[in-house]
């Protein structure tokens, strides 16, 4: 049987940190949901950089794949700046974003675009997709990783065929605390197959996902989980993240 280490601790919250307690750690709260798309690509004239004081609240729950509701998963957590680093990872004035166990790593650009370090993931203990920037702009339409390893997986040989893609998707706008954000809408799909005994195991993480220039961070974020292996230790299903309140200087 095929037994995933705990894939997917993620990033997004933007990195974050979901489904049931341990998707909430894979997703780094990332993105975003609203109405009236767009695909032009021009950038939206004000944009904020987060700062120390500033702070995002979200309405967060989880469901089942077929929509169920799953009980006990909704709540509020709050996203805080900490400090904008000078430097991190080879990127200057980079802001640092705590979201309940979470730690999000964003550097937001003049032009509507921004960055988002992905925390190295783990698939195995041998297995590791290594700590990345992902850049979110208009102009992003891309694989922005596809790799191949061979390894061992429950003492059997495996291969472990990996990637990462986003899209930019177009305009939208969602109104919070009765002020309407334009927003940009992006999809980030990562999948890992593992191949064992000439059998394939898929799983699939998509994030859709809207941020906000004006407030310099996400207004809403869905984060879809499947997989057909039979001992994944994350749940099927679907997390939702949606901004309700925030307070930037």
């Amino acid at each position: 049987m095929l037994c995933f280490s705990k894939y997917f601790i993620y990033i997004t919250n933007m990195n974050t940190s979901i489904i049931h307690s341990t998707i909430l750690a894979f997703i780094l709260a990332l993105i975003l949901s609203g109405c009236s798309a767009s695909t032009e690509p021009m950038p939206i004239a004000t944009y904020h950089t987060p700062q120390s004081g500033d702070s995002y609240t979200y309405h967060e729950y989880q469901t089942e794949l077929d929509g169920t509701m799953i009980p006990d998963t909704d709540t509020t957590l709050v996203a805080s700046v900490g400090a904008t680093l000078p430097t991190f990872g080879g990127v200057s004035d980079v802001s640092q974003i705590f979201k309940n166990a979470d730690t999000t790593y964003l550097k937001v650009k003049t032009d509507s675009s921004f960055m988002q370090m992905q925390n190295e993931i783990a698939i195995t203990a041998s297995v590791k997709i290594p700590a990345l920037w992902i850049s979110y702009s208009p102009q992003t339409n891309s694989i922005i990783l596809d790799t191949t390893v061979s390894s061992f997986i429950s003492g059997m040989p495996a291969k472990f065929h990996t990637t990462i893609s986003i899209d930019y998707v177009g305009r939208n706008s969602v109104v919070v605390g009765g002020v309407t954000l334009k927003t940009l809408k992006f999809s980030r799909i990562e999948v890992v197959v593992v191949t064992v005994f000439g059998t394939d195991y898929t799983t699939t993480v998509t994030v859709e996902s809207e941020y906000a220039p004006t407030i310099g961070y996400v207004a809403s974020n869905t984060v879809t989980f499947s997989s057909d292996s039979p001992q994944s230790p994350v749940p099927n299903g679907i997390h939702y993240s949606k901004l309700t309140n925030y307070t930037i200087h």
